[in-house]
């Protein structure tokens, strides 16, 4: 009998010339202790140990809770909100605790 092998999300991009791997942290999840949490992602500049980057999304009502691994964010996008953190005091290469981002829509930033 063979595992199965857990379905993993993620993806190499570049910013200002600094290789980032981006992947899934968790998948939306509705009625927990915390309440409704949003889709989460990790972002960390690519083999080294650096500070990462968490982007927390808002839980949107009709988000399916599996199969996420289709169309998680689009790059753009995902590129813009990395930028949007690095704006807001992210450094990539700095050490650290991992630096969280929320990305509610219906706030102004």
């Amino acid at each position: 009998m063979s595992k199965q092998r857990k379905k993993t999300s993620g993806g190499i991009l570049a910013i200002d010339e600094i290789p980032l791997r981006w992947t899934l942290r968790s998948a939306p999840q509705k009625g927990t202790a915390d309440g409704d949490i949003g889709l989460r992602l990790q972002v960390e500049v690519d083999g080294k140990a650096h500070r990462p980057l968490i982007l927390e999304y808002a839980f949107e009502k009709g988000t399916p809770v599996r199969g996420v691994e289709q169309g998680l964010v689009a790059p753009e996008s995902l590129v813009a909100d990395i930028r949007l953190a690095m704006e807001h005091g992210w450094e990539p290469k700095s050490r650290g605790r991992p630096f969280v981002f929320q990305l509610f829509e219906d706030e102004e930033i």
